[in-house]
């Protein structure tokens, strides 16, 4: 999860917001991202000391000879789910930036779980898509469906209904509608996707016909 892309992102935002020099280590202790592009792919001898001890290291003006590859400031593991993927250095005196080693660490966990959680949505709504284009097919592969339904954790039982909606003018996203539509038919009752720009699917199954008139009643009011 901690890309070159997701950790320039964050030495961008945050350097900018606080002013300082943030640099982010991958998990060999190597520079990938930095305020100063002349220290990209360097080796951080003070990343590879938290890396090692999964603890905070400060390193002082006098000490900074003793890590290579380092300046003076605190270096901070980066977890995500419960494990280290990385680790994000601050630079500076670290008796001024102290305090802030929680708050850049704190942002920086948060930045990579809502990257995480963004492709995974994105990886579920295409493998939704994936099956929608196989059950509009003249000869479907039913396995392929089957297979594709269990990766998403959707299981449609007969009888089930189907829709085929065409939009028109709106000012919401493909992904917000589809997100309202889930939300109605309940999490993991129905398949939604767009076939085509102006164009969605739905499948679901497991409800009565008054409950599914009711279901179908709710998303027209959201068109």
């Amino acid at each position: 999860m901690l890309s070159k892309e997701i950790a320039q992102t964050i030495v961008k935002e945050t350097s900018y917001n606080l002013n300082r020099n943030i640099n982010i280590m991958d998990k060999k202790g190597q520079i990938i991202a930095s305020g100063d592009p002349s220290r990209i792919d360097d080796i951080h001898e003070g990343a590879l000391e938290v890396l090692k001890n999964s603890e905070a290291l400060i390193i002082t003006s006098d000490q900074k000879e003793v890590w290579r590859g380092a300046h003076p400031g605190i270096n901070l593991p980066i977890i995500f789910q419960d494990k280290i993927v990385g680790v994000i250095g601050i630079s500076g005196n670290p008796e001024e930036i102290r305090e802030l080693g929680g708050i850049v660490k704190m942002i920086t966990e948060l930045m990579i779980k809502q990257k995480f959680i963004a492709s995974q949505l994105e990886w579920q709504q295409r493998t939704k898509e994936m099956i929608i284009e196989e059950l509009l097919k003249n000869s479907p592969s039913y396995s392929t469906i089957e297979r594709g339904l269990n990766l998403i954790n959707i299981e449609l039982q007969s009888p089930f209904m189907t829709l085929v909606i065409q939009l028109a003018d709106r000012t919401i996203t493909n992904q917000v509608l589809t997100q309202k539509i889930e939300e109605i038919l309940g999490k993991n009752n129905g398949l939604v996707g767009f076939i085509n720009i102006n164009r969605m699917f739905i499948a679901f199954s497991g409800f009565t016909q008054s409950e599914a008139d009711n279901k179908l009643n709710k998303i027209h009011q959201e068109f």
